[in-house]
């Protein structure tokens, strides 16, 4: 409560961004449990690329 009181304490809880007054499209949001949270790449539509990491063989 004493930080929500005080702005100077408040500004180390600010979001680390190069240029906080621009939204990021690449973020968005769905709605859950009556809050909202960042959309997985299924929700998005997207396709999720992993790398594969290569394994030497026993041998």
């Amino acid at each position: 409560a004493q930080t929500l009181k005080d702005p100077e304490r408040l500004r180390r809880f600010r979001s680390f961004v190069n240029a906080p007054e621009q939204k990021d499209e690449t973020i968005t949001f769905t709605p859950e449990r009556g809050q909202i949270r960042p959309a997985t790449n299924k929700e998005k539509g997207g396709v999720l690329i992993a790398s594969t990491i290569p394994v030497r063989s026993q041998g």
